[in-house]
């Protein structure tokens, strides 16, 4: 009942232009890549998470692995990370975001796990570690 449930439920997402998910899916994996695509305006976190909950809804819809849809969620936080954004660059403070502000991520929760994350800040570059210990 709940798959059923899930599956009634129609989104509609912001469009992206296919140059900007060619360009977003391109750099899939490399946070540096998108946060920089990010603060030279390519593009924008609605965008990122537009992309991706798309992939998201039809992937995950296909092969029954998501079980929460929150896209709606999602789109509001984007768009409230994309005026925090906007103003911290015109105020010059963009340093003082976070190496992951607006970059949109997803977690599966059904297994039992600790998870550890860390951020270590090389000056231009930051590297962004996840450990996941299996619990049980």
């Amino acid at each position: 009942m709940r798959r059923l449930q899930r599956d009634q439920k129609i989104f509609v997402f912001p469009q992206v232009t296919n140059e900007k998910t060619k360009k977003i899916l391109d750099a899939c994996g490399d946070v540096t890549m998108l946060r920089n695509m990010q603060i030279n305006g390519e593009v924008s976190s609605v965008d990122l998470v537009s992309v991706f909950a798309q992939r998201c809804n039809k992937i995950g819809r296909k092969f029954n692995l998501i079980t929460e849809e929150y896209y709606n969620e999602a789109l509001d936080e984007a768009r409230a990370k994309d005026l925090q954004t906007a103003r911290a660059i015109k105020e010059k403070k963009i340093q003082e975001l976070g190496s992951l502000h607006g970059i949109p991520i997803s977690i599966k929760d059904h297994v039992k796990s600790l998870i550890f994350l860390s951020i270590i800040d090389r000056g231009e570059k930051s590297y962004f570690y996840c450990w996941l210990f299996f619990n049980g």
